[in-house]
């Protein structure tokens, strides 16, 4: 994923992808700026929203968290 950023670094799947696999190996902060640059580049990235809410609510920031789903309800229309 990191030669996929390199190739491309404006392709928010890449730093989507490579934000899930810091997740799974406990790297939160390094995964939540994966997040970031991936939601920085493509703001409606719905999955991406719900991940990073998701990656908030397991450390804590449940205001964040909520925030990121009231995006994606917004964002969905629900």
């Amino acid at each position: 994923m990191d030669l996929a950023i390199e190739v491309d670094s404006k392709e928010p799947n890449a730093y989507y992808s490579r934000a899930i696999v810091k997740n799974e190996l406990y790297t939160w902060k390094s995964a939540l700026k994966d997040y970031d640059k991936a939601i920085e580049i493509a703001p409606k990235f719905v999955s991406a929203l719900i991940n990073r809410g998701g990656l908030k609510d397991q450390n804590g920031d449940y205001q964040g968290a909520i925030t990121e789903y009231e995006t994606v309800l917004k964002l969905e229309k629900l």
